[in-house]
């Protein structure tokens, strides 16, 4: 009778996946799920096989072990968070749920990125020579859904792939950005941001004990960063909404959102004399997309020599104000890849796209969606359990 009632469970989920249109799950459940119930049925050769312990033990404990490394390869992964750069939405010490379904897997690219499988080759000489090529193609099985603007994403970080960051996707394949004091515009409209997305703001107050004891009932010693600037006002970083709790307060005359200066211009991506941007002040910037056609001059070249170098697997040089690519002056050209444009919430404190630029969709791991728990030096969170991200 159980066994009638796994096999209708296993068919529904079979059913409602293959609708998904995700086949590649869909097979391997019916794998998984068949070899189960194979090895728990009553034919007399797999009953007699579960009575040997000697041979049960090592088939149950070497199924265990390739269903967990399946898990881990297609399904999620536990992300912890090492710095502030996603305030307040992430804080450190939290463990981060990363959904790989969401969006669909990434195969691997070599026997290093399978969990556990690649510790038998980091011990092999041979192959650690290897470790940092790609021995097969890129490929993403689909998923249930596709990446969005501002899904919370972890990824790789383009220049150093075995870094995993985690930011926020601000603009997609094809958008088009640009952040004007501050505030980012994606395609002509301003983006929604997050509640609990932080920036810097200048204070000025009246009275200096009320400001302090303000500060200190809302817990800025924790969440925030306060920097005197004269006797009279105080530079914070606050998110929305602790900015409407202190928009309120009697004390306060007047606030200013600070803006990143442009001496900063030669920190920002894309490193050229010409193109002084900043962190507040962006762009306007064509987030690159399959098939997107652009014109190979000096500010485009500027803009994408390193994609077109490192993922579009280009050799481009500009000579005498021409682009060529090999020995061909070329005037356009077509991409062949997708890349995303990724921020951190606390936006003043942040190495994200507008330092090192894009994103390219091979190094996307997955959604985060989910805290599963948080604990750092100042003790478990308890708050924070399960907790759902936005």
């Amino acid at each position: 009778m159980k066994q009638k009632y796994y096999i209708f469970i296993l068919i529904t989920l079979v059913i409602i996946l293959a609708v998904q249109g995700l086949w590649w799950f869909t097979f391997g459940l019916l794998v998984t799920g068949g070899l189960i119930l194979l090895f728990l049925s009553q034919f007399r050769f797999f009953v007699w096989l579960r009575k040997k312990a000697w041979i049960s033990t090592p088939i149950t404990l070497i199924g265990i072990f390739l269903l967990a490394i399946a898990i881990r390869l297609f399904l999620i992964e536990i992300y912890a968070i090492p710095s502030g750069s996603m305030e307040d939405t992430l804080i450190v010490g939290d463990k981060v749920l990363v959904n790989k379904l969401q969006i669909g897997p990434r195969m691997p690219k070599s026997p290093f990125e399978i969990p556990w499988i690649n510790l038998f080759f980091y011990l092999n000489k041979n192959t650690r020579t290897k470790m940092d090529s790609a021995w097969w193609n890129y490929h993403r099985l689909n998923g249930f859904n596709t990446i969005r603007r501002n899904d919370v994403i972890v990824f790789n970080h383009p220049d150093a792939k075995s870094d995993f960051f985690i930011k926020r996707c601000i603009a997609l394949p094809g958008d088009s950005l640009i952040i004007i004091d501050g505030m980012t515009f994606i395609n002509g409209k301003v983006l929604d941001t997050s509640m609990l997305s932080k920036t810097n703001y200048q204070f000025y107050f009246n009275n200096s004990q009320l400001f302090s004891k303000l500060t200190d009932s809302l817990n800025f010693q924790l969440y925030g960063n306060c920097r005197s600037t004269n006797g009279k006002s105080k530079e914070i970083t606050l998110n929305r909404l602790q900015l409407q709790q202190m928009a309120r307060a009697s004390c306060i005359d007047s606030i200013e959102p600070v803006i990143a200066a442009s001496d900063s211009a030669y920190q920002c991506f894309p490193y050229h004399n010409k193109i002084r941007w900043t962190i507040d002040n962006f762009g306007p910037l064509c987030i690159p997309k399959v098939g997107m056609v652009v014109q190979l001059d000096e500010k485009n070249f500027a803009l994408y020599r390193h994609i077109l170098q490192k993922f579009e697997k280009l050799d481009i040089t500009m000579k005498e104000e021409a682009v060529y690519i090999g020995q061909q002056k070329t005037e356009t050209y077509t991409f062949r890849h997708n890349y995303y444009f990724m921020m951190g919430d606390n936006r003043h404190n942040s190495a994200d796209s507008r330092i090192w630029g894009f994103v390219p969709e091979e190094s996307i791991v997955g959604k985060a969606s989910v805290i599963l728990f948080s604990n750092d030096w100042n003790g478990f969170k308890w708050n924070r359990i399960l907790k759902q991200m936005k």
